[in-house]
């Protein structure tokens, strides 16, 4: 289990590498379920300090994100900008850790009862595509298909000789079932038909706890870890699961559970998010049509990556299943193609 905490005297010793004065204090925002993040006051301002995940932490990954930082700063885009260090460089490695420091950027949450703002970061997402179309990204950062099937299929072979706290055999009996949905997708939605869709660098997590808002307009876009050469589709399915899916709970950014709770499509809502998309770039209605088994892959890979990675071993089967066919069986029926397309 990754350590999400910044204390003070890392903090402390990490900012002597910028010169931003002497750290004054916490006001208490932290943040991510996978890089450890802490809102922090200095003498020069109010700041942002991320721990990079080793999982992206690899040069040549910090070099592609600072460049398309760059490239969206000059398309006078509202995404953070890593501060150079005293060494000219936008990170820093201390005791075997990666930094990176950013001017903080304020904003409010993403309301989910405003159907304004779920339109708006439908309308920010294609901002974001229309900036990135002409990024020439540095070599190092192309990675493979998100959210493949073939993954989720492995990992629920992995489940199911995990044992379950609930019900070992109607835990065995749900995980063969979801195996077989899984299955079915990768069928259904090869690498081929993945391949052919319209590609762009993407932000690869498009979710509210990664915007900030002034008022119904998006004022911040963060955490571009997963930003790579993808299809647009990809976050355009974040962003119909994510802002016009509904919940039960209140989404709790820092807590991965909450994050990936179950949500249900609403016409209404998703209709706003995708005219807010499509108001900023043309989508065609045969590249559309895809767009729910890219959410069936997603909404599997939300809670398979996370059983092995994110929470207690012992917890994995049953934060898999909580909830989890819910959104399969809404994707699964023929009349969702009509709210997509609508």
């Amino acid at each position: 289990m990754l350590d999400l905490t910044v204390g003070e005297d890392e903090a402390r010793q990490v900012l002597a590498h910028w010169d931003v004065g002497e750290l004054l204090g916490f006001p208490g925002e932290r943040g991510g379920t996978a890089n450890p993040a802490v809102v922090l006051d200095t003498a020069a301002g109010r700041f942002f300090l991320k721990r990079r995940n080793p999982r992206y932490s690899a040069p040549e990954m910090l070099r592609h994100d600072h460049a398309l930082m760059e490239h969206l700063a000059a398309k006078g885009l509202c995404t953070p900008l890593a501060m150079r260090s005293r060494e000219g460089r936008r990170w820093v490695e201390s005791e075997g850790e990666t930094y990176e420091l950013y001017p903080y950027m304020p904003g409010e949450p993403h309301d989910p009862t405003s159907e304004a703002q779920v339109r708006e970061a439908g309308r920010a997402l294609a901002r974001f595509h229309r900036a990135a179309e002409d990024f020439d990204p540095p070599l190092g950062k192309r990675w493979p298909r998100y959210h493949a099937p073939a993954l989720t299929i492995e990992a629920l072979r992995w489940a199911l000789d995990e044992p379950a706290g609930r019900a070992p055999g109607a835990a065995r009996e749900e995980l063969q079932r979801l195996l077989s949905v899984a299955e079915g997708l990768a069928d259904s939605f090869t690498d081929a038909d993945y391949a052919a869709c319209p590609h762009t660098t993407v932000h690869g997590d498009w979710h509210p706890a990664n915007v900030k808002y002034r008022g119904d307009r998006v004022c911040g876009i963060f955490d571009l870890d997963w930003a790579t050469h993808q299809p647009r589709l990809l976050d355009v399915a974040d962003g119909v699961a994510f802002f016009a899916g509904t919940r039960s709970r209140p989404v709790d950014a820092s807590d991965i559970r909450s994050l990936t709770q179950p949500f249900r499509l609403e016409p209404a809502r998703t209709r706003a998010f995708l005219e807010g998309y499509r108001s900023v770039l043309p989508v065609r209605p045969d590249e559309l049509r895809l767009l729910p088994q890219f959410l069936l892959a997603r909404w599997l890979w939300c809670r398979a990556d996370p059983m092995r990675r994110k929470v207690p071993r012992e917890e994995a089967i049953d934060y898999l299943l909580d909830g989890i066919w819910g959104p399969i069986e809404q994707l699964l029926q023929t009349d969702v193609s009509h709210i997509l397309l609508a």
